[in-house]
């Protein structure tokens, strides 16, 4: 049996509780696959034949019963032993169960020989059944089936079944049997053997088998298309009744209608245009025969009883119990059904607008390619235009070596002539004498003779000061990306625990989750505990699963002698006019970041800073920029580095004076906790998320252990656009919103008040969970790491009362929030060491 696999199943028993979760067993009996129902084969699902199934998602629960059929896909069991006849090999994906009925699969159900098919939406009733249907169904009467009906049942050792219209307005489609039992999408299951009660299959005595007739979805479509008989129009009772009063009686009470009856039915009982002729006959004979006997004697007591005032009273208070009863009855199904709607509503808002952020990025990719085209057209043509200019210009440089060459022939023969004429002056001058008047007749001999003379004027070159050096940025940035980022969270998280692997690290698997959320949702994440638990190889091991370029990557190494930010970023040399950056390369790295976000927008890759051992050093005085410009949004969320009037012009990191945090980067520090380290503050921890890692057991070690003994992960990317389409914006609800609303007075008292911003993270870490770990498990991480971890003061007898009244409200919830209460527990246990200074009295 393929992971995936859609089946359809009956409940195989009663639901019970395990470790505050509901589970159920389940019985599967066909297989769908391309719009057609299969059979299940024999040896599939080893053992009882059975899945588990752990509930979630479906409301009421009391529709759970066994029989009820249900629709999933199926997946391996964690724990499947084939000698222990208790575990099954597979069970239910729980995010994709659904009840039988819209939108999967219809059961046909036999109605009774004696129902005619007027009655199916008359009689309360009409159908009994050994199990409980679908919540649509159809109805095969004879040769015909009818439907599609709602169902709706009631339990009385039998299910009893009373059909409704789904729509009062909707046909009903008319089919063939004998066609719909030969469809590919119709099966037929016999006896299916089921518990009725809360033991599973194989442990039961209270078993019952009922059979079913099941049609998937996609085929009732096509034969409602294409092979109904016939489509009729069924009325109930009520509703022609109600449509005759109306036309008669419109604004007369219901007993003046009653004293009308023989004029009402007398005039009903011919043909309506609104209604078909044999439903107002038959109903309207069927209710004159009823109520001849009874009308008078009903009326006169009724009249009776109401004119004597005697039950005004009792009818008053009837009433208002009924309501109160009814309301109290109905409170907790109607709030749950309520907040559902508004987290489907709120969901569906959170994919809208993920579905705009989507849509504005490939719109925004679009546009940088088609600049990039347009850029690599405008640069083809400007190199085509550069060969014409070079082409041309050889062209002139040989002209004008032609003319000089042609000068220096006119010159050497100029010279002759002109050694001609000095040595034969007076013959010459006597043949021009002779012969210019002639030549001044023809116009060969002007009046003036001019001579050339040709000079070349030189110039200096002007000094040129040498230009400034370019930046030169990663060669990946030089290109404009046209990769998508990986859209399946689930993918790169599988990805980043195979990498961390295969590395020979080992980490407790929620730690790795832990880590995955505190990046994705937050600025600035701390990763804390004892020096060798692999802190400052789980950043490195992360960025590579992130399968960017590895340049995107960098790691400071924190000195304790650093005491303001120019110590991290750099400074301005004011003698030589010009910007000096760090050699912890974090300048660059930001710059290069802000780069590829003007570049490739949302496109754009995480960009990874790891400040390694953070707090050998004062965070709050070498990284006060970036605490105070992180929480900021738009233009502000930018950190000043240097004044650009402290530099030359020329300088080429003068634009970059104020560099543009966005929402590409991602901070990580190394912390430890001992007496060669500064102790963090409330405001550094009131904008981070705190991990402290913890050492795993020795036997599931490797002998090594490196980041750089294994290849990088390949594969799509993680961009911005994957990272924005993994988070959610939601307020806290039910019993995380409960427990924060409890814990306010205790860490009040503790130093430590849950403030709008940590409140916040705590909304979006726990919505942002998705399907990595539970909405229970998230919120205990974000207990430990932006709650607890702030607590002070614990010297102080109120403060341990404060701590006892935490431990308390947790408890309360079982085992829900285990890691938070064995925090509680360790501080507990160091606030039993301090000195009580409450319990010291001092003398007058």
């Amino acid at each position: 049996m393929a992971r995936g696999t859609e089946i359809v199943a009956a409940i195989a028993q009663q639901p019970f509780w395990l470790n505050d979760n509901q589970f159920v067993t389940v019985r599967p009996i066909a297989v769908i696959e391309n719009e057609r129902l299969g059979p299940v084969r024999e040896g599939d699902y080893p053992n009882r034949e059975l899945c588990w199934w752990l509930i979630r998602g479906i409301s009421p629960q009391q529709e759970l019963v066994p029989g009820r059929l249900i629709v999933g896909r199926v997946e391996e069991a964690a724990q499947f032993d084939p000698k222990d006849s208790d575990k099954d090999k597979f069970q239910f994906e729980w995010d994709s169960v659904r009840l039988g009925g819209l939108r999967n699969v219809i059961e046909i159900v036999d109605g009774p020989k004696n129902l005619d098919r007027r009655d199916l939406i008359n009689r309360a009733n009409a159908l009994e059944l050994d199990h409980p249907p679908t919540s649509l169904i159809l109805v095969r009467l004879g040769e015909r089936i009818y439907g599609p009906f709602k169902a709706e049942w009631e339990y009385r050792g039998r299910y009893l079944i009373t059909l409704f219209k789904p729509q009062s307005s909707l046909e009903t489609t008319v089919f063939d049997a004998a066609r719909v039992q030969k469809d590919p999408g119709f099966i037929t299951r016999h006896r299916i053997l089921l518990s009725a009660c809360d033991q599973p299959l194989n442990k039961s005595i209270d078993t019952f088998s009922p059979s079913y007739h099941i049609l998937t979805w996609e085929r009732f479509e096509a034969l409602q298309q294409n092979e109904a008989l016939e489509r009729i129009r069924l009325y109930s009772d009520d509703e022609v009744v109600r449509q005759v009063a109306k036309q008669v009686l419109p604004r007369k009470r219901l007993r003046d209608f009653m004293q009308e009856w023989k004029d009402v039915s007398q005039v009903y009982l011919t043909t309506q245009d609104h209604l078909g002729p044999n439903d107002v006959v038959d109903v309207f004979k069927f209710l004159n025969t009823r109520l001849t006997g009874q009308t008078e004697a009903v009326e006169e007591l009724v009249e009776s009883i109401l004119d004597s005032g005697v039950l005004e009273n009792q009818i008053e208070r009837a009433i208002t119990n009924r309501a109160r009863l009814h309301i109290e009855t109905h409170t907790a199904k109607l709030s749950a059904e309520v907040e559902e709607k508004i987290n489907n509503l709120r969901q569906q808002e959170q994919d809208l607008i993920h579905q705009i952020g989507r849509l504005t990025n490939d719109l925004e990719r679009r546009r940088r390619q088609e600049e990039a085209q347009l850029e690599a057209d405008l640069q083809q043509q400007r190199l085509g235009f550069e060969q014409w200019k070079a082409t041309e210009n050889t062209s002139i440089e040989q002209a004008r070596a032609d003319i000089a060459q042609q000068r220096q022939i006119l010159e050497e023969g100029l010279k002759e002539v002109a050694a001609r004429f000095v040595n034969n002056r007076q013959e010459l001058l006597k043949d021009f004498l002779s012969m210019s008047p002639f030549l001044t007749q023809i116009g060969v001999l002007t009046a003036n003779a001019n001579e050339y003379h040709a000079s070349t004027a030189t110039e200096k070159p002007s000094a040129m000061t040498a230009p400034p050096p370019l930046l030169e940025p990663p060669a990946f940035l030089k290109e404009i990306s046209s990769v998508r980022g990986l859209e399946k969270e689930e993918a790169f998280f599988n990805r980043f625990k195979e990498h961390v692997a295969n590395a020979g690290f080992r980490f407790r698997p929620l730690d790795l989750v832990a880590f995955h959320l505190s990046v994705k949702c937050g600025d600035l994440t701390i990763l804390g505990g004892y020096s060798g638990t692999g802190k400052s190889s789980l950043p490195v091991l992360y960025a590579q699963a992130l399968a960017g370029d590895e340049s995107r990557y960098l790691a400071v190494d924190v000195s304790p002698s650093w005491l303001e930010p120019g110590d991290l970023l750099g400074r301005a040399n004011l003698l030589e006019e010009k910007f000096q950056p760090a050699a912890t390369g974090l300048f660059e790295h930001l710059v290069w970041a802000a780069m590829e976000t003007e570049r490739n927008g949302r496109d754009s890759g995480l960009w990874m800073i790891c400040l390694d051992e953070m707090n050998l050093a004062q965070p709050e005085h070498y990284f006060s920029g970036f605490l105070q410009a992180l929480p900021r949004a738009g233009q502000q969320r930018s950190v000043g580095v240097f004044s650009p009037s402290a530099v030359c012009r020329a300088d080429p990191w003068r634009e970059w004076a104020r560099i543009p945090l966005n929402s590409n980067l991602r901070f990580i520090g190394t912390v430890n906790y001992d007496e060669t380290t500064k102790p963090l503050s409330q405001r550094l921890r009131d904008r981070a998320n705190e991990l402290r890692l913890e050492a795993v057991p020795f036997g599931s070690l490797q002998r090594t252990a490196s980041t750089s003994s294994v290849t990088p992960p390949s594969g799509a990317p993680v961009t911005v656009a994957s990272f924005d389409s993994w988070t959610c914006d939601m307020t806290l609800t039910g019993q995380a919103a409960s427990v924060i609303d409890a814990m306010q007075q205790p860490l009040a008292v503790l130093g430590s008040p849950l403030t709008p911003r940590r409140y916040q993270a705590i909304a979006r870490f726990v919505a942002s969970a998705g399907n990595l770990c539970s909405a229970e498990e998230a919120f205990d991480m974000q207990l430990r790491q932006r709650v607890l971890s702030q607590v002070r003061g614990i010297f102080r007898a109120e403060s341990r009362r404060a701590l006892d009244d935490l431990r308390s409200i947790l408890e309360n919830h079982g085992s829900t929030f285990s890691g938070a209460l064995q925090l509680l527990e360790r501080i507990a246990a160091e606030s039993a060491q301090a000195i009580d200074f409450d319990a010291f009295e001092v003398d007058a």
